[in-house]
């Protein structure tokens, strides 16, 4: 047995199945929902078991002997986790060399601990060294399980911690200059400052900085409320707790909105900041909140010219400047969430939509075989061959009235990405692996997606032929089987083609863009039902047997 079906072969036994789960579960799981010491490491334990075999094989083209590759393998994958968790550029490195790959954000934190991980190179090569001396025993041609899980467990590899949410919560002037405190993974850590009234920020150090800002950073208050014009004391600015600052000009007597976040926009601020998932329907590194509303509010004077500036956590900062105009401006890291896309890239946003219309169209498709099938049962089918299709008829029935209703009636589950369509989706189809299309840029991986995604559906393709065949499914009219294929192919365009419009923002309200879709459904059911029932007459006047 060669090296790379030795590797093939290792990844496939449980111990190795479990490590890939475990490192999945721990990564977009565990770590959201139990943060501690424990989950920390569980993924670097399990990925240092396998990562070796998934190194092996990528190393099979050197032709050499199979327990050479394996231990060069796991001396690899030793030194270079070594290296990465000691040493900044080595770090450094392997981030960006993570970004390159799959165009996505990482965080790999430099923490010497993790190193204890590094007892699960030894059971690796144990199972390595004893997978080798049962291969002249292996006489099986390779198996498509071994080929799935070698993919899977590739991808399972590119897992990283989420890198850290960074925010602005606190503004000081000192000395014409503002000072924002810089914060991320819940330490206060950085500083930054501008020196032209908020509109652009750079980093210092906290022992570079004045000890008076520094103090007053470490000493946090509750955030100032109200902050006056020191040209014009009679003009003056509040925070409300509300995502907007009001103005006064005659010193408090009377309030009017000065700045406020666009209406209805907040929803599609979450979505671009949680898109769809690698592995999943939630987001690998979810963020539970957008910053709405200014945290704190401060003003100083420039070149005789006063600018306001407020704090917006993770959105960075909003200033104003002396002719009246609001602007959101990025603090290092801290970059506002934009209103609205004005690329391709509503598309890839709009995932979860994409799987729920999904469901639905297939459901239609089905039912609408199922119909036919129905239609052309004789006397001579089978009595469980007429059963299947009756019931065929009802589940698909039934499951296609429940979709409608659930994305009728939860507005809320539909836009967030937990309807039912996608979750059977997940179970049964392997869904998930469209979420990878959606969410990277990187071509070779999603190459390995279309692989897998084609494995998958080949294999269900078969099961479902063998299926009709045992039980004598009744045939029926190619054109009209097309035809409720073009139906569910409609049904989806039609059900998903609004969104992409809200992440434009020509829709404002996402709530408008799901009564469009449910509208275009209800609208494409009824043309095509028509549509279908005259090509039925005319395939049943044309002499074609369809019952």
């Amino acid at each position: 047995m060669n090296t790379f079906r030795i590797a093939r072969a290792c990844l496939v036994q449980p111990a190795s199945l479990m490590a890939v789960a475990l490192l999945v579960i721990n990564d977009h799981f565990l770590k959201a929902a139990m943060p501690s010491w424990l989950t920390g490491k569980l993924s670097d334990f399990a990925g240092l078991f396998f990562f070796p075999f998934v190194l092996a094989a990528g190393l099979s083209p050197l032709r050499l002997k199979a327990r050479a590759t394996g231990a060069i393998a796991v001396f690899i994958t030793g030194v270079w986790f070594t290296l990465m968790k000691i040493s900044p550029d080595v770090n450094g490195f392997t981030k960006q060399l993570f970004t390159i790959l799959t165009g996505l954000p990482s965080e790999i934190v430099l923490d010497p601990t993790d190193l204890l991980a590094l007892v699960s190179l030894w059971p690796a090569w144990q199972l390595w060294a004893r997978v080798c001396q049962e291969a002249p025993r292996r006489t099986h041609p390779p198996r498509r399980a071994e080929w799935l899980i070698l993919m899977m467990a590739s991808l399972a590899t590119l897992a990283t911690s989420c890198p850290p949410v960074p925010s602005v919560d606190k503004i000081i002037p000192y000395e014409g200059i503002l000072y924002a405190r810089y914060t991320s993974r819940d330490s206060f850590d950085t500083l930054s400052y501008s020196a032209d009234g908020g509109r652009t920020w750079r980093e210092t150090a906290l022992e570079e900085a004045p000890t008076e800002v520094v103090q007053q950073f470490e000493n946090f208050h509750p955030s100032n409320q109200r902050v006056c014009d020191p040209l014009q004391s009679e003009v003056c600015y509040r925070l409300t707790g509300q995502p907007k600052i009001e103005q006064s000009l005659d010193n408090g007597a009377t309030w009017q909105t000065s700045w406020e976040l666009p209406a209805a926009r907040d929803d599609f601020m979450w979505r671009y900041l949680n898109p769809p998932d690698v592995f999943g329907f939630l987001p690998a590194c979810p963020q539970d909140y957008v910053t709405l509303h200014p945290q704190d509010l401060e003003v100083i004077v420039v070149n005789h010219q006063t600018w306001v500036v407020a704090a917006l956590g993770a959105e960075g900062v909003l200033v104003r400047a002396p002719d009246g105009h609001w602007e959101r401006v990025a603090v290092l890291n801290a970059d506002p969430t934009p209103y609205a896309v004005s690329d391709a890239h509503a598309f890839s946003l709009m995932g979860y939509e994409a799987l729920n219309w999904l469901g639905g169209a297939l459901l239609t498709s089905w039912l609408l075989t199922a119909l036919y099938q129905r239609a052309a049962l004789t006397p001579a089918h089978s009595r469980r061959t007429r059963f299947m299709v009756w019931a065929g008829v009802l589940i698909f029935g039934a499951l296609l009235i429940i979709w409608f209703i659930f994305t009728a009636l939860y507005p809320d589950a539909a836009k967030n990405g937990y309807t039912w369509p996608m979750w059977s989706l997940w179970v049964l189809f392997g869904a998930w692996f469209f979420m990878l299309l959606a969410t990277v840029s990187n071509f070779w991986l999603m190459l390995i997606t279309v692989i897998i995604v084609s494995f998958i559906v080949i294999g269900l393709l078969r099961l479902i032929t063998r299926f009709w065949r045992s039980i004598g499914w009744p045939k029926i009219d190619k054109r009209l089987t097309r035809a409720t294929r073009v139906i569910g192919l409609a049904t989806l365009i039609a059900g998903y083609l609004p969104f992409p419009f809200w992440a434009w923002g020509l829709i404002v309200e996402y709530d408008h863009a799901r009564y469009l879709a449910l509208a275009f459904t209800l609208l494409v059911w009824l043309v095509g039902g028509l549509w279908l029932k005259r090509r039925h007459n005319s395939a049943a006047q044309s002499g074609i047997k369809v019952r």
